[in-house]
């Protein structure tokens, strides 16, 4: 357990400098819309509150290679930890998904906050109930982290590549990696897998979709409401980018315990 605890602070002071940046720019991007709210109406600047929810769905990619970056320099003696690959990879993405969740609550602070000084009077709503922000939240991090174990397999497949391909590695490691998601799409939309999701008929409510509804006369804005719902997901389709996921991440340790066998 020390040992541990004793990674996830060293992974943790590999990013937070940058997680400390990014949580400054967001608090001055809120500032900044709090000011422009009082020279503008706020249905004009209201649009921009959304902007770093959209944007959030890269915390945890970019969190993680952030840390890759910083291991870089001394990759020979992160791969020779006595910690096992899995435990490597895993805090690295504990912490990443850690600090996105923080990054995220100020996210949903800001949207409350702008809210509570600016529309609580108005006919003007932005995603009115805050849970629809935290449902959002939450879904751009499943996403986030699905875009991460995918950057973090080609991480790790770009530097075996290096051993032998030295400059062709970036290409190949591009090239196997658009193979991949090619083949994963293709069996997404063939007809067999279409008939086997149907015939399994389990679908799941995900908070990934977004409604509006824009009312205008002559021209004006009126109202303008912004809403997320769930979204219906196919069981098979779900189980089927868990398990590319797992895959991924096994096939990740498999590959930086051979590199350490070499």
């Amino acid at each position: 357990m020390t040992a541990l605890s004793g990674l996830l602070k060293k992974e943790f002071r590999l990013v937070q400098t940058a997680t400390a940046v990014a949580a400054g720019v967001l608090f001055l991007y809120f500032v900044s819309l709090f000011v422009a709210s009082t020279y503008y109406k706020p249905e004009y600047v209201r649009f921009f509150v959304m902007i770093p929810v959209a944007l959030s769905i890269w915390f945890v990619p970019i969190t993680l290679m952030q840390s890759f970056e910083a291991e870089r320099k001394k990759l020979h003696l992160w791969l020779h930890s006595p910690q096992s690959a899995w435990t490597l990879l895993g805090a690295k993405f504990v912490v990443a998904i850690g600090t996105s969740i923080a990054l995220n609550v100020l996210v949903i602070m800001g949207i409350s906050t702008y809210h509570a000084l600016f529309l609580f009077d108005s006919e003007l709503h932005l995603l009115r109930d805050w849970r629809h922000v935290v449902s959002l939240g939450f879904g751009t991090l499943l996403a986030g982290s699905y875009v991460a174990i995918w950057l973090t397999f080609g991480w790790v497949v770009f530097h075996v590549f290096n051993r032998f391909l030295k400059k062709m590695s970036l290409p190949v490691t591009i090239g196997l990696l658009a193979t991949a998601i090619v083949l994963i799409v293709h069996i997404e939309t063939s007809g067999w897998f279409a008939q086997l999701a149907h015939w399994t008929g389990t679908t799941f409510h995900f908070p990934m979709v977004i409604e509006g509804n824009v009312e205008s006369s002559s021209g004006a804005l009126e109202a303008l409401e912004i809403k997320v719902s769930p979204g219906d997901v196919n069981a098979l389709h779900l189980f089927f980018h868990i398990g590319i996921a797992c895959l991924l991440f096994i096939l990740s340790c498999r590959l930086i315990d051979r590199e350490v066998e070499v």
